[in-house]
């Protein structure tokens, strides 16, 4: 609904960010039109929209640091060892992902999801704000069509972390919504 109502003031959204990390590939701005309606809304960010015809899998973009920390991100939750799922959070929040990791319901429940993924690619990276939001497509074992995640990362020291910090910001489920669907209908 939101979207529908900006739609018609025609309202251009502009998300950049300062470097938060060293960018494995050419930052590019890209724009990403939403719907049919004039006058055009427009997504406008810092980051990379990644080819949906190409076959490179998220384990093979080796200099890629964000495919680097996804990678990592999906090891240490199909191993079910609650420290290296700890290990990919930010600090400040892994007071709450403890209790999560600690029942082994949820743990169990998590880890075969992660350890069903056949294959992963990426779909596309935004910068917002201080934060890498990293779109990952997931071939995952059972399931007829591939299964889109939202990675949001902040970088910690030299590491690309987890982070919920985003959980509640509109835009950020708003450029979401959008980025997944301009991967999807290239």
């Amino acid at each position: 609904m939101l979207l529908k109502i900006v739609r018609n003031i025609g309202i251009l959204f502009i998300f950049l960010s300062p470097v938060i990390s060293k960018q494995a590939f050419s930052r590019d701005n890209v724009t990403i039109n939403l719907g049919d309606a004039e006058p055009q809304v427009q997504f406008v960010f810092d980051g990379r929209l990644y080819d949906k015809n190409s076959d490179e899998t998220i384990h093979e973009l080796l200099n890629d640091e964000h495919a680097k920390a996804i990678v990592k991100i999906i090891d240490a939750n199909s191993s079910k060892e609650p420290s290296a799922i700890l290990a990919t959070w930010i600090k400040s929040e892994r007071g709450k992902i403890i209790s999560q990791v600690s029942d082994a319901k949820l743990l169990e429940k998590n880890s075969a999801f992660f350890r069903n993924i056949l294959s992963s690619k990426m779909i596309a990276v935004v910068n917002y704000g201080g934060y890498s939001i990293v779109y990952v497509s997931h071939k995952v074992l059972g399931m007829d069509k591939p299964f889109t995640k939202s990675y949001p990362l902040k970088s910690e020291g030299e590491e690309l972390l987890l982070s919920n910090e985003l959980a509640d910001d509109v835009f950020f489920n708003q450029l979401g919504k959008a980025v997944i669907e301009s991967y999807w209908s290239q």
